[in-house]
């Protein structure tokens, strides 16, 4: 069994009705506990239509808000992901 944290389905479903999350981005193996075969989270925020960004880098740099991501992924067809470039724009003072 896997083990780094992740986010419950509730917590998604929060986050995409209250607070209209476009996705979510973690700097672990996924957004699903380690431990979660359900993937509930993956499920939740794939309903609302929103994107999942995986093994990022440097998070802790960005704001609670205000900050405008950009993220370039590759053109795959038929396929569930692919690498990408995210790029943080960082509000200004």
């Amino acid at each position: 069994m896997f083990h780094w944290p992740g986010f419950s389905a509730a917590s998604v479903e929060f986050l995409v009705s209250r607070r209209q999350i476009a996705g979510l981005g973690t700097d672990t193996h996924g957004v699903d506990s380690g431990r979660d075969r359900s993937f509930a989270a993956s499920s939740a925020i794939y309903a609302s239509n929103g994107i999942i960004l995986e093994c990022l880098g440097g998070l802790e740099k960005l704001p609670p808000k205000g900050a405008t991501l950009v993220v370039g992924g590759l053109p795959i067809v038929s396929g569930s992901g692919s690498l990408a470039r995210v790029l943080a724009f960082m509000p200004s003072h």
